[in-house]
């Protein structure tokens, strides 16, 4: 099928497209300046050009060609700019929602965050026994409204589905390397022993899971949890980021 996706020039979208491509769809990627559309498209996709705060009629044209939807991109960072998280993580979802559907778009994929989900520690959880409660920090919380709209506007034949990813770990990860950056400052610290459980997933297990949903006929409608599957420690995940990267936290 064809594939319109947003993010395609960030850490996850730019691993998912060539899985995605891979698996025989074709990809057209939003794509912000000439730099994001040359990274979209040494990935293998087609760069739409185009502003996810601002949709354009390049972004209908490409919606018009699509089956389906991947949303990917998201604003996060640490700092407390409210109208900048809701006008692109709540209000563009639900404006790219609105044009999907009136273009004819089938199947709307969601990317979110198991952080949707506020408390601590929060061990095993199912996606059945999540509470309404909303997170307090502005990236959960706008993450988790975006959400809502995007289960809210499940109506066949446009059929919608929320996957919430924990940490994301992989190739090319810029925070991977912050880390290495902080170890070879000597400012590397286990907190606490960092034997913490910390469910991780890694990006090409994200992108399986993303084609698994495109290629079922059920359970849209819903969200869910995806993770690598396995229970780690933080430092056991991260020691070993750091060991194959060449670098000893000490």
């Amino acid at each position: 099928m064809s594939i319109f996706l947003t993010g395609g020039s960030g850490f996850v979208g730019q691993n998912m497209i060539p899985e995605l491509a891979a698996a025989g769809h074709t990809i057209y990627g939003l794509a912000r300046s000439d730099a994001s559309a040359a990274k979209v498209g040494a990935a293998g996709a087609i760069p739409v050009r185009g502003d996810l705060t601002a949709q354009n009629e390049a972004v209908d044209e490409a919606l018009a060609r699509c089956q389906a939807v991947v949303h990917v991109a998201a604003y996060m960072d640490f700092n407390y700019e409210k109208e900048k998280f809701y006008r692109i993580n709540v209000d563009a979802t639900q404006e790219l929602l609105k044009r999907a559907r009136k273009a004819g778009v089938t199947q709307f994929v969601f990317i979110s965050a198991a952080a949707v989900v506020p408390g601590s520690p929060i061990v095993r959880l199912k996606e059945s026994d999540a509470g309404p409660e909303l997170p307090k920090a502005l990236y959960p919380k706008t993450k988790a409204l975006a959400e809502r709209h995007v289960l809210a506007s499940h109506r066949p034949p446009f059929n919608t589905i929320s996957l919430r990813p924990p940490a994301i770990w992989g190739p090319n990860n810029p925070h991977a390397d912050e880390m290495v950056e902080l170890v070879e400052a000597g400012k590397w610290h286990w907190i606490g022993g960092s034997h913490q459980v910390l469910s991780m997933i890694h990006v090409r297990n994200l992108s399986a899971a993303v084609l698994a949903a495109l290629a079922s006929e059920t359970g849209w409608g819903d969200a869910y949890f995806v993770t690598d599957g396995d229970r780690r420690s933080m430092r056991e995940t991260f020691g070993r980021i750091f060991q194959v990267m060449g670098h000893d936290p000490g």
